[in-house]
């Protein structure tokens, strides 16, 4: 009986540190797609302005580009007006 209470209480105790770890996790997960959204929305912004003010962009400098974190793209967004080549945006 004693056995069987242990073994009730530890079940119990496993099962909620199990929801706690999943929600913790998805949790995580949510914030990670919100900063991954925000930073390619970011990107495309980038993208779109270099485009209208160098003109069409090597597929190279585009991966430059996606290479870049939501700081650096903002970074870029920032020097984007008073650039005179893409290489001052980066």
């Amino acid at each position: 009986m004693l056995a069987e209470t242990l073994g009730n209480i530890l079940d119990e105790r496993h099962e909620k540190g199990l929801q706690e770890g999943l929600q913790k996790g998805e949790a995580r997960g949510i914030a990670k797609g919100r900063e991954e959204g925000l930073r390619l929305g970011a990107l495309s912004s980038l993208l779109k302005l270099v485009e209208m003010k160098f003109g069409a962009i090597a597929d190279a400098d585009k991966d430059r580009l996606a290479q870049l974190d939501h700081e650096q793209i903002t970074h870029a967004l920032s020097r984007i007006l008073t650039a005179t080549t893409f290489e001052e945006i980066l």
